[in-house]
């Protein structure tokens, strides 16, 4: 029943959220399982702006039963030790897509499970949904029925406190972005647990495009993503020009005190850096590290704050070496920026690093400007332009961050010596036009600082190793401030 309030202000519910929740559990999957319709033309939540289409992403069910689980611990009192869970993750990846699968799985109960919802700037009213009707509720019969045990309570962008009293028996699912305004405060209480959920990987945006938005350009979405990494938000959903060119305006607002404050914490202080930071998540939903959102927002930021904090940014990279993850950012920062300096072209300081006892260098490498091509496979750079900056999409098992043909390798690092894979070199240089012995140039290109005292690489063993290593010569570039 809807356990009305003793006050009486308890009213209907709008109908077409009414219409939402009693067509439910009607709502059709597709084949595959990875794609849910609403039932009966109706949309989440009785909003039209919010679709009728839900993705299941690869990590939905296992935080489903992660959360199911955690409710349904109890103490040897046989107390409930979980009271709610906070789902926290970047904007825009499916948080709330994750609380309306929440719905739909309380829906399809038998018998179905009570829900009270409350939706930023959509259900701001709290709503109690029940099989024999839905109700909006006034402050007493809230708390009224957050005291029901059976009751489920998903509150979606808001502070709980803000909406009315916590839970005293009911169990509650926030899903938010990470700001502690919203649930720094609340999860103080015994019994309130976090789970993060992190960005999409290309697979699952591709195969989201597939279902749910087969009418974008596949190349086109790659671009964005390519971009924005895994956000759909800004790859799938909202592709016109206003909306891409937020990524560009935050670049160019965003401070690097901003950035450091936000690496080493769960919270990116404010919508602009949560478009440059990404919260990556591992598989237990627990361990995350803040990380730049693409590899194109790297480059990008880094140059930006070189035009616009130079003496800020070489003291940042002068000191951060080695601390946690504000020293991964100072990594990050420092190759975007070297690869941002590598397309715009120049002349670089090198040594020739063949010969250790070499303390000085007057050779100079003249770097033409190019636009920069991203890749996915090493034979994809055949038959490119001289001179064009190509660079791997994917890092993972790669030797080399850039190439240029016929014959240009760069690796860049902050260590005083970097080795490398030998089977990832073997397959970056066999596509270069000019692979004979001693024909590849391969350039780390480090910091004024390190450049007199860099060592070089050992290139590791694979098949074909000697031969790897008669074709490469190694050179340090100084890529100063």
């Amino acid at each position: 029943t809807a356990g009305a309030s003793t006050s009486g202000v308890i009213s209907p519910a709008p109908q077409d959220l009414s219409d939402f929740w009693m067509a439910l559990p009607n709502a059709a999957w597709s084949d595959d399982g990875k794609v849910m319709t609403l039932a009966m033309g109706t949309n989440f939540l009785g909003h039209a702006r919010l679709g009728n289409q839900l993705y299941l992403r690869d990590c939905y069910p296992a935080l489903q039963k992660d959360v199911s689980e955690l409710f349904a611990q109890e103490d040897s009192k046989g107390r409930k030790k979980n009271g709610a869970v906070a789902i926290i993750g970047n904007p825009g990846i499916g948080k709330s897509m994750f609380g309306y699968l929440l719905l739909y799985r309380w829906a399809t109960e038998d018998p179905p499970r009570p829900v009270v919802i409350v939706k930023r700037g959509y259900r701001t009213k709290p709503t109690l949904l029940t099989r024999n009707g839905c109700f909006e509720l006034d402050a007493k019969s809230l708390a009224d029925q957050l005291r029901r045990p059976e009751v489920r309570y998903l509150v979606d962008g808001l502070n709980p406190m803000d909406v009315g009293d916590l839970p005293t028996r009911a169990q509650m699912v926030l899903v938010t972005s990470p700001d502690p305004r919203i649930y720094q405060e609340p999860w103080k209480s015994w019994g309130y647990r976090m789970r993060y959920m992190d960005v999409w990987s290309w697979d699952e945006l591709e195969s989201c495009r597939e279902g749910v938005f087969p009418d974008r350009d596949p190349d086109e979405s790659k671009a964005r993503y390519d971009r924005w990494g895994g956000i759909p938000r800004f790859v799938l959903e909202k592709v016109d020009s206003d909306a891409q060119a937020l990524l560009e305006k935050a670049i160019s607002t965003t401070p690097l005190k901003v950035l450091v404050d936000s690496v080493g914490s769960q919270a990116a202080p404010n919508e602009a850096s949560h478009k440059l930071l990404h919260l990556r998540v591992r598989g237990d939903f627990e361990t995350t590290v803040m990380v730049m959102a693409s590899v194109y927002v790297t480059h990008r930021v880094a140059y930006q704050i070189w035009k616009n904090e130079k003496e800020a940014l070489r003291t940042f990279l002068s000191s951060s070496e080695g601390e946690g993850p504000v020293g991964a950012l100072r990594g990050n920062l420092w190759e975007g920026f070297c690869h941002a300096r590598l397309i715009e072209g120049g002349q670089f300081r090198i040594r020739d690093l063949s010969d250790p006892l070499l303390s000085t260098s007057d050779k100079i490498f003249h770097r033409p400007a190019a636009a920069p091509l991203v890749f996915d496979n090493w034979e994809d750079i055949q038959g490119k332009q001289d001179g064009q900056y190509l660079r791997p999409r994917s890092k993972t098992n790669e030797s080399v961050d850039s190439a240029t043909q016929p014959n240009v390798l760069f690796q860049i690092t902050v260590s005083k010596r970097h080795d490398l894979k030998g089977a990832g070199m073997k397959k970056a240089i066999e596509f270069f036009r000019q692979n004979g012995p001693g024909a590849v140039e391969l350039y780390f290109a480090v910091p004024s600082d390190a450049f007199m005292k860099f060592q070089g690489s050992d290139i590791k063993q694979c098949p074909g190793i000697a031969e790897v290593r008669r074709a490469v010569k190694q050179l340090a570039l100084e890529v100063s401030l």
